[in-house]
């Protein structure tokens, strides 16, 4: 059972932030725990697990393009989180050093933003307004820059900026990452896959 099955059964309340000049969505859901309650049935339970899905889709979601197969297919992030592909972005307003950053991303369950490709990198390069650290580091030893998940950085596709040294993370301003040293204080960036309707 996935985590949106769990709030559906246990009556939980479900937001997405504003869509289309609303203030807010909620739907509350408490009807298919009263339904799975009486019927003790496995039929009957998953059959009221779908139509509360089929209801969050209709309420939450945009309908999709009529040549889609699956209409009202959505993404849910949480409030407060950009929404960008498939995933989720949160922009703090604060400014912390890097380390500081990456644990904050850590206690909202989620990672340092780790940027995949251009389109990405153009949507984060709008989306954000001056320096964000990211989950970028420069490792001594092997004296290269590494994703904070070890994957390897594709410097072709992103050349870094400034001075690669012991000590360097790496932040974004604009399109472009920079190499800076790791006790400086700047806003960060926070994903997380988005949750599919």
């Amino acid at each position: 059972m996935n985590k949106l099955e769990k709030y559906i059964l246990n009556g939980a309340t479900i937001r997405q932030g504003p869509h289309q000049g609303e203030t807010g969505a909620t739907s509350n859901v408490t009807k298919t725990k009263d339904v799975t309650q009486r019927t003790g049935n496995g039929q009957a339970h998953s059959a009221a697990l779908e139509n509360s899905f089929s209801h969050l889709k209709q309420s939450l979601c945009d309908p999709a393009p009529k040549s889609s197969a699956e209409a009202f297919r959505c993404k849910l992030c949480p409030v407060d989180w950009l929404s960008h592909g498939r995933k989720c972005y949160w922009v703090s307003k604060e400014i912390k050093d890097w380390k500081g950053s990456q644990e904050d991303c850590t206690a909202k369950r989620s990672q340092m933003l780790m940027i995949q490709d251009w389109n990405e990198m153009e949507f984060i390069g709008s989306a954000t307004q001056g320096p964000c650290w990211i989950g970028l580091h420069f490792s001594s030893p092997e004296r290269k820059w590494t994703w904070l998940n070890n994957s390897s950085f594709d410097a072709k596709l992103f050349p870094v900026a400034g001075p690669a040294k012991e000590n360097s993370c790496g932040m974004i301003k604009g399109s472009q990452i920079r190499s800076e040293i790791c006790s400086a204080d700047f806003k960060w960036i926070c994903q997380k896959d988005g949750v599919f309707l």
